[in-house]
């Protein structure tokens, strides 16, 4: 499927009825569950008797016939192949980013609460400022850091401090990082999963991550860290 029918399709699923979404989440399980089944009468014997259809109307009509369950279930291994590279190239570099701009978007929102209130504390009542509302601003600054954000991945079992990445690419690279924003964090306050990182320029990222190269591998104190371009949730589906 063309990124343009994948564009077209989110478009539609989104603008559809609940009923519409429930049908075909409902196709996608029953795929699954054929995915994971090696007898394929028994199957089909396990969906009537749950009186569930053994038919995926919406699925073999978006793939012109050439999808169905039958199709699916002879050709499980080389689907669940390319789900598990899709799953991994795709989707775990976007759940991080996704997480990582939510983190981002969260402080920055907090951020803003505490200024109009610091301005209301001293009087100062308006938040608009030489025509522009504080509003515009906020998702003006938010828009611009995500251009200068690098997500940081870590592995659980080897978690990394702020103060070892920010010691570190200090270090490599000299003054360049704005602020380290920590994801999830144990007892010992030290990250399990992802950082975002935001650097002063843009300009410093291709000195970050190797051109033509989506991930650079770092060593921190003999701890692996991965490094990519923050991409914003709304560019993963329409770049």
């Amino acid at each position: 499927m063309s990124a343009h029918h994948l564009r077209d399709l989110i478009s539609n699923l989104a603008s559809s009825q609940d009923a519409v979404v429930n049908m075909v989440a409902e196709q996608v399980v029953t795929c699954m569950m054929c995915l994971s089944c090696e007898d394929f009468s028994a199957f089909v014997a396990y969906l009537r008797k749950c009186m569930l259809s053994p038919e995926v109307p919406y699925i073999t009509g978006l793939t012109r016939g050439r999808l169905n369950l039958i199709a699916i279930h002879n050709n499980r291994e080389n689907i669940l192949f390319e789900m598990n590279q899709h799953f991994t190239r795709m989707c775990i570099p976007a759940f991080e980013d996704i997480f990582v701009g939510a983190e981002m978007y969260n402080r920055a929102i907090d951020a803003r609460d505490m200024a109009i209130a610091r301005r209301n504390q001293m009087g100062v009542s308006s938040v608009f400022q030489k025509g522009e509302s504080s509003n515009s601003r906020f998702l003006s600054g938010q828009e611009n850091a995500d251009e200068r954000t690098i997500v940081l991945s870590f592995s659980r079992r080897y978690p990394v401090s702020r103060e070892e990445v920010h010691g570190y690419f200090t270090w490599r690279f000299g003054e360049i990082i704005e602020a380290i924003h920590m994801g999830g964090a144990g007892r010992t306050g030290q990250t399990l999963y992802a950082a975002a990182m935001v650097l002063n320029s843009p300009a410093m990222i291709p000195a970050i991550i190797m051109e033509g190269i989506s991930t650079t591998k770092f060593s921190i104190n003999g701890k692996h860290v991965w490094a990519r371009k923050f991409i914003p949730s709304h560019k993963i589906l329409f770049p």
